[in-house]
């Protein structure tokens, strides 16, 4: 699912979903609100949580997709706006945006016990550790 499939309601309008991020992924685990008997300061809330989401998740679907057309251009000499405009892209993420989208590659294996845990399972532990805390 992407950011701009995250609607608000359901039921012409009767019930608010509560979004969430999990894995970077957008997911609604909590029941949705129903509107007509749910105070209206928890509904502007929930709205408001969900418009940062899905703001959140575009951000990481415009690093994703920078990234990748980056690599499949390469260190190209030639002037081209859309690659120029993707270089900003990912040079200006945010941690937390760089975060999300390496977590949404998926969990490496975890290290056995007593073997030495690799360099991308380090790099997950700490984008894990910075959604948590900044997310």
């Amino acid at each position: 699912m992407r950011s701009d499939d995250m609607i608000d309601t359901y039921g012409a309008g009767r019930y608010l979903l509560r979004w969430q991020l999990v894995d970077g992924q957008p997911r609604c685990l909590d029941d949705a609100f129903p509107v007509a008997s749910t105070p209206a300061a928890m509904l502007d809330q929930q709205r408001d949580r969900n418009a940062h989401l899905r703001a959140r998740l575009a951000a990481v679907e415009a690093f994703e997709a920078s990234t990748a057309l980056l690599a499949r251009t390469g260190n190209a000499d030639d002037f081209d706006p859309e690659r120029e405009a993707a270089i900003v892209t990912v040079r200006d993420a945010s941690d937390l945006t760089r975060a999300y989208a390496l977590v949404r590659l998926g969990c490496p294996q975890e290290p056995t016990l007593g073997d030495e845990p690799s360099a991308e399972w380090l790099a997950y532990q700490q984008a894990v550790g910075i959604i948590t805390e900044e997310g």
